[in-house]
């Protein structure tokens, strides 16, 4: 007979595990920054600052602190941000997000997330991929 009461509840649930942790730079994803700089959300004074952030195939989750409130969304492309629909990311606390790797359309698609600040100052962004 099977032993259906292997796990107890807490460690069944325990589905989570780190094989990254790369922390990010303006060089990182394709951000076209130097390597070693910090990252900048863009200005919300144009959807076109929109900064897109190529992830890693193998990173389902990320964290972010932000220095100030920024607009995010996950994409197959290069989206820019709406302000009238994407979340807003409060600024000045670490955030954890779960990639959606659901959104692929083919297993050579690469996931962007795309993010650009709520107001006109250019925030730090700090991204680790997990």
């Amino acid at each position: 007979m099977a032993q259906l009461g292997k796990f107890r509840s807490h460690e069944a649930l325990n589905t989570t595990a780190a094989g990254n942790f790369s922390v990010a730079d303006a060089s990182s994803g394709g951000l076209g920054g130097s390597s070693g700089a910090s990252i900048q959300a863009g200005s919300s004074a144009s959807a076109g600052n929109t900064k897109h952030m190529d992830l890693a195939s193998t990173t389902h989750q990320i964290m972010i602190y932000a220095a100030g409130d920024i607009y995010f969304n996950f994409a197959t492309s290069d989206l820019d941000i709406d302000a009238d629909i994407d979340l807003v990311l409060p600024g000045g606390s670490l955030t954890s997000l779960a990639v959606p790797v659901g959104i692929k359309s083919a297993s050579s698609d690469t996931i962007r997330f795309n993010f650009n600040s709520t107001s006109s100052t250019a925030h730090v962004v700090r991204i680790v991929e997990v």
